[in-house]
């Protein structure tokens, strides 16, 4: 089985397989990979498929669980700071 199939399964079931999963992050995205994610999801025809990034069951199933977002800049660098609770 895969990972992806893995990460499919728990997305249906709520991720209830992990109670108290608790994540804090940050991800730091650079202006370019920004911008190519911004051309990316306006026009999936810009050359990646639309198909790149995580299954949409898995986001839409991840997104209850989102507790916390706050989006800040710098000089060429977006950072988003996240909580993830289940």
């Amino acid at each position: 089985m895969s990972f992806q199939n893995l990460l499919q399964g728990w997305a249906a079931r709520g991720f209830a397989d992990f109670p108290g999963l608790a994540i804090d992050g940050s991800i730091p995205l650079k202006q370019e990979l920004l911008n190519d994610l911004i051309a990316q999801s306006l026009s999936p025809a810009l050359g990646r498929s639309a198909s790149a990034g995580p299954p949409a069951d898995v986001v839409a199933a991840l997104r209850p669980l989102l507790k916390k977002v706050e989006v800040t800049a710098s000089e060429g660098v977006v950072t988003l700071q996240f909580q993830v609770r289940a």
